[in-house]
């Protein structure tokens, strides 16, 4: 039995094994998204819950081939670990005097990739999207910040650099820009590879 046809047999829905772009159904159902009113993905309890009820029955399905997704994402979460100090320092000279701080105005969600990484280095998984729609504050914003560890945020609360924290970089040494813009390029392509390790291996039948 394939795994596509696994999961077809425990959700009850006569479904083909691959979607038209060749990706198996089970994790189709993770990857593809509908995006309504500027809400983030799996916006919802049940669909949050059911993201990562399909991560885990397909890390179980396919562990024995996953090695190298999971070596990827370790990866990042040192990577991660290593910048946190910076990445705190600065924002404690920009986001606290920032009008519109990013927790309190930005777009942000956990993507696809952010959730496979969380599911692949055995984290908590957190209770749902920073935000259920458009115009909300991040629910993860607490008094003195960020309420989750760094190697635990959605990715783009620590790719993206503001113009003003770019201005600071340019203007300050004491913390190291050129270093912290290429620990986050590196992230960015283990990202890349996790995901492409991962889908690798569940895409192999049998």
């Amino acid at each position: 039995m394939t795994g596509a046809t696994a999961v077809a047999d425990l959700i009850s829905v006569p479904v083909q094994p691959f979607n038209s772009a060749g990706i198996p159904l089970e994790l189709d159902k993770v990857c593809v998204v509908a995006f309504e009113d500027n809400a983030p993905p799996w916006r919802n309890d049940h669909l949050w819950r059911a993201a990562g009820s399909t991560l885990r029955y397909l890390i179980h399905l396919h562990q024995d081939r996953l090695n190298p997704s999971r070596e990827a994402a370790g990866c990042i979460k040192n990577l991660l670990s290593g910048i946190d100090d910076m990445l705190d320092r600065l924002g404690k000279k920009t986001c606290a005097r920032c009008i519109a701080p990013c927790c309190r105005v930005a777009d942000v969600s956990y993507d696809f990739r952010d959730l496979l990484y969380i599911h692949m280095t055995d984290q908590v998984i957190p209770p749902g999207q920073p935000r259920r729609s458009g115009g909300e504050v991040c629910c993860y914003l607490g008094p003195s910040g960020c309420l989750i560890p760094r190697f635990g945020r959605p990715w783009i609360c620590t790719w993206y650099i503001c113009a003003d924290q770019k201005n600071y970089l340019a203007g300050h040494q004491e913390i190291a820009g050129d270093r912290l813009q290429s620990e986050i390029e590196s992230i960015r392509m283990l990202r890349k590879q996790m995901e492409k390790s991962f889908i690798d291996a569940v895409a192999t039948d049998g």
